[in-house]
């Protein structure tokens, strides 16, 4: 298959920009990062809705939520045992006497 030209390409897929220049001008105003991530990925949403080169339809929406949701998941519970490591580790001292042992 042939490379479409870069000015073709461009033209076609420029909309594809517009989550990225909203979540720098959202992080460039002095806003929050959740606020900048947020306006970012419902930026994407619309673009993906309406872009009529590459629409996203409702049932792949649906898709990307649930896998979003599945390795969100997956890193809450790998983030909550470390928590609970270094809890335990910290509480009983146990880091302390391996640190003067060291």
């Amino acid at each position: 298959a042939e490379m479409p030209k870069l000015k073709q390409s461009f033209k076609m897929r420029w909309p594809t920009l517009i989550p990225l220049f909203l979540l720098i001008g959202v992080l460039a105003s002095g806003r929050t990062p959740y606020l900048a991530a947020f306006a970012g990925i419902t930026g994407c949403i619309i673009v993906g809705l309406l872009n009529p080169f590459q629409r996203l339809r409702w049932r792949d929406l649906y898709e990307a939520f649930e896998t979003g949701a599945k390795y969100a998941l997956a890193v809450g519970a790998a983030a909550g045992t470390v928590g609970i490591v270094i809890g335990v580790v910290t509480l009983t001292g146990v880091g302390f006497k391996i640190s003067y042992i060291v």
